[in-house]
């Protein structure tokens, strides 16, 4: 609906979690919470990634896709954040 996922206002620690494709961060909810939990050890300074695997109602067109591009630029990007 043209809404982005703004976190710059947020005094949330998540807002510095990113997506990607290959993720060293894996999200575990509880109830109404969600939990990171390391995938491997992660060095001091290493950006954190989860795989951020949006839902979307129906089927996925060309449009959700490129509206939900991921740049993350490892080897195996699927090249959108979409599940």
């Amino acid at each position: 609906d043209g809404h982005v996922i703004d976190a710059r206002a947020s005094l949330a620690p998540a807002k510095w979690v990113n997506h990607s494709c290959n993720p060293n961060l894996e999200a575990r909810q509880a109830g109404y919470r969600v939990f990171l939990h390391a995938l491997r050890d992660i060095k001091p300074g290493e950006e954190l990634f989860y795989d951020y695997a949006l839902i979307i109602e129906g089927r996925k067109t060309a449009k959700d896709k490129k509206d939900h591009a991921c740049l993350c630029g490892s080897r195996n990007c699927r090249k959108t954040m979409l599940a």
